[in-house]
């Protein structure tokens, strides 16, 4: 049942799905730290807008 050709497979088909999701966490990893970089800016933003308002 398990010849070389099917366990060769097997393991291409395993390597893609986890390539997905090591890209998936990258990719979601990403979209955090955006997330905080973009809170932190606008979080400055309104705080140079107060200071000008000071």
């Amino acid at each position: 049942m398990f010849d070389r050709k099917n366990v060769a497979y097997i393991l291409k088909v395993s390597r893609i799905f986890n390539c997905g999701i090591f890209w998936f966490d990258l990719s979601f990893l990403w979209m955090n730290n955006f997330v905080r970089l973009f809170k932190e800016l606008t979080s400055m933003k309104t705080f140079l807008l107060c200071e000008q308002n000071m």
